[in-house]
């Protein structure tokens, strides 16, 4: 069985204008014309031979060994040099360990499962931080970005709110942006906002009276959905207690891991039937929707 973090992308609109290059013009696009595309434009981009994993002025090579229906399974490779010791002389050689990658991009999905495999990269993060900038790097032109965030459990926040009754003073709950619509869903009830009215991540924050302290209910519908919702944003539920101006960060420590069997990471585009590795990887991908809330 392999490791997998689980992640969340979600696109932003970037309002002010591309600015121009004098060597290579920028096509000009019409918003209207390419937000309902971002997806197929993210395609697109997955698809190209050209396309090269960077971190700054460093490549990372990959393999696209298996791509149906939206789904994406990449190797990336961190480049490296290793020691090795022959006839008593210490060598350097070329060492390129790798790890798994899945993109979901199916219709208002927008998640990714990067493998937890140290010897290739130190965290899940590193590689989401190399795929982010890549796909920006690539989505510029069209006046889009994305941000991936690393999903976590609402569990924390709930040991958190039973450790400290009647000592919470003030809380904030961050959001994706409302423009995914199976999150939005979701969201919507809560907040009653709809995903073409924003352009941006959202927080609300919740202060109690000068003498009380907020009130927090595990049992609550209403106050589960926000905590769940906040866990996709990938950014920590704030909460500060009585008496102090820390601000505790909480959800870090309960990130959404999951795991798939070898056998359907051995799926590839040269073989005559994927079929039972597919579905295994779809089953995988879909314990983790966010319509799951």
């Amino acid at each position: 069985m392999a490791s997998f973090q689980i992640f969340n992308f979600s696109f932003i609109q970037i309002k002010q204008p591309v600015q121009a290059n004098l060597f290579e013009p920028t096509p000009i696009y019409k918003m209207s014309e390419i937000w309902d595309k971002k997806q197929n434009i993210l395609s697109d981009i997955l698809h190209n031979e050209t396309l090269q994993f960077h971190k700054g002025a460093k490549i990372y090579n990959h393999q696209l060994p298996f791509e149906q229906g939206e789904i994406y399974l990449f190797k990336i490779a961190n480049n490296g040099k290793i020691k090795r010791e022959i006839n008593f002389t210490i060598q350097k050689e070329d060492h390129n360990p790798s790890c798994y990658v899945i993109i979901d991009n199916r219709h208002d999905c927008q998640n990714i499962a990067i493998q937890e495999l140290k010897k290739s990269f130190s965290t899940p993060n590193q590689v989401a931080n190399i795929i982010e900038q890549t796909l920006n790097d690539k989505l510029r032109e069209y006046r889009l970005k994305v941000t991936i965030n690393a999903k976590y459990s609402d569990k924390d926040f709930w040991v958190f709110a039973n450790a400290h009754p009647l000592q919470i003073k003030e809380v904030r709950f961050h959001f994706l942006p409302p423009n995914i619509p199976d999150y939005t869903d979701a969201l919507g009830p809560v907040l009653g906002i709809s995903s073409k009215e924003m352009n941006g991540a959202l927080t609300a924050q919740f202060n109690a009276d000068e003498e009380d302290t907020l009130t927090f209910d595990e049992n609550s519908p209403l106050q589960k959905k926000w905590t769940q919702l906040a866990g996709e944003s990938g950014k920590p539920i704030e909460a500060k207690l009585i008496g102090s101006k820390k601000i505790h960060r909480i959800g870090a420590n309960t990130l959404i891991m999951g795991e798939i069997t070898d056998k359907a990471l051995q799926a590839n585009n040269e073989n005559e039937s994927n079929e039972a590795e597919y579905d295994a990887i779809v089953l995988f991908l879909n314990k983790h929707r966010r319509s799951n809330i």
